[in-house]
């Protein structure tokens, strides 16, 4: 009597799932769904058939063309329009596009006031999108209506461990710690550019930025976190740049703080006094309409940031600036920092 035969087509093992995405795709989408960053890169060196998986996902399922589509039809003209405005999607949609899940019905879209808001508006209202009600300068709603907002990031496969304080664990000292969005912590994409206009922003507008993280809230499976940050925004600077927050990011103590805060507050000043400068030596018909209010009360200049054309001579300092930012970041993070350095070298006669 002889042993029954196998079936032409045994029943495949996990590895399979995740090998034969082409006859499996349906299972190997779901299975590698739950699949977190570090998880991918180790499938990815099991074998050689699956060495490709981070480059195909980033077709699939984090395919931003895909994720946009619930809101133009023509995503590359909405993407080379938002590299031209300098334009950045945030809140949902943004975290839940490297959770890989998708958002219908809402997507926030944050850039600066003046001719790049100006030229963002009429691209959307050219397709379609309506002002809301309660429209303003400062904010503006388009077409779908409001969600609660969600606060921080919820990781999906994984729980981040905090003491009943709120506060960060010493197992996860990045929560205390300065950060940058380029930083040996970060994931970054590199999207498909595939007839995308490029941006004239520099790349290293956003791999300079510095921010901290924060619990804000917490539960027995799941963690919420929170950018805290400020900004540096100044007619004195073309771009803004997002900088430590002055109130939570306390490395090391509190004097530590107050070193960095007078710092900062060292980099406005000079950045105001160059501002009031060449706004006095404009014509008087070419000058913002908050040019009085600037002359008399010092410290408000980047209010007037957007809102009057710029001559061809006006000077910028963000080569200065971003030298600088670097510098004080180092400082704020030595072991043992030193005296702070004053930079009054720094923007004399517009150099």
């Amino acid at each position: 009597m002889s042993l029954p035969r196998p079936p032409p087509n045994p029943v495949s093992d996990l590895m399979d799932l995740v090998i034969n995405r082409e006859s499996r795709y349906t299972t190997h989408s779901l299975v590698t769904s739950y699949l977190g960053i570090d998880d991918i890169r180790n499938v990815q060196l099991a074998c050689r058939k699956t060495s490709d998986l981070y480059a195909n996902m980033k077709k699939t399922q984090w395919n931003i063309n895909t994720s946009l589509q619930p809101f133009f039809k023509n995503t590359q003209k909405f993407r080379s329009v938002q590299a031209q405005t300098e334009t950045l999607i945030g809140s949902k949609f943004a975290g839940k596009f490297f959770r890989r899940l998708q958002v219908k019905n809402e997507l926030e879209l944050f850039t600066q006031a003046g001719e790049k808001a100006d030229a963002l508006i009429s691209y959307l209202e050219k397709n379609g999108y309506v002002r809301d009600k309660d429209f303003s300068h400062d904010r503006v709603t388009f077409g779908a209506s409001r969600c609660d907002f969600e606060e921080g990031f919820i990781v999906k496969t994984g729980e981040w461990v905090v003491n009943p304080y709120g506060e960060a664990s010493e197992s996860h000292p990045e929560f205390a710690s300065a950060r940058t969005a380029g930083d040996n912590l970060s994931w970054v994409i590199k999207l498909d550019t595939t007839e995308i206009t490029p941006a004239t922003a520099p790349d290293s507008l956003l791999d300079d930025a510095q921010f901290s993280m924060g619990v804000s809230c917490s539960s027995s499976t799941v963690s919420y976190l929170q950018f805290r940050y400020d900004v540096l925004a100044s007619c004195a600077l073309q771009h803004t740049y997002i900088c430590h927050s002055r109130t939570h990011f306390v490395p090391g103590g509190g004097h530590r703080q107050d070193d960095y805060r007078d710092q900062m507050q060292y980099l406005e000043k000079l950045l105001n006094d160059q501002t009031s400068m060449q706004l006095t030596m404009l014509k008087r018909d070419d000058r913002p309409p908050q040019y009085g209010r600037i002359t008399s009360t010092r410290g408000s200049d980047h209010t007037a940031k957007g809102h009057f054309t710029v001559p061809p001579n006006w000077n910028y300092f963000d080569a200065e600036i971003q030298a600088e930012l670097r510098k004080i970041t180092k400082q704020l993070l030595a072991t043992d920092p030193c005296c702070p350095e004053k930079w009054d070298h720094l923007l004399q006669d517009g150099n």
